[in-house]
């Protein structure tokens, strides 16, 4: 038997703690909770009206999953440059 519930404020949801986990730069949570905010999305309307307002939803998350990625990328290269360690050699002067 299914837990999540499909709901816009569920999808909202996945999407905030993909954002969360960006910021905390843990991968996995962040991966975790993108195919979570997948799986919400392909159980949600496309289109939708309520009261004559339409509403289009977007049929996949591409973009948040090149979110991660790039961030991904970006802490990787920065935690790669602040492994360099710098030697100097001081002579005392005669």
């Amino acid at each position: 038997m299914a837990t999540t519930v499909i709901t816009v404020a569920a999808f909202q949801t996945a999407c905030a703690e993909v954002a969360d986990a960006i910021a905390a730069e843990d991968w996995s949570t962040a991966a975790n909770w993108y195919a979570r905010a997948e799986a919400i999305n392909a159980g949600l309307d496309v289109e939708a009206e309520l009261e004559g307002q339409k509403s289009r939803r977007r049929e996949t998350l591409a973009g948040l999953a090149a979110a991660i990625a790039m961030a991904r990328a970006v802490a990787s290269r920065q935690a790669g440059s602040k492994r360099l360690i710098r030697t100097t050699t001081q002579f005392a002067g005669f």
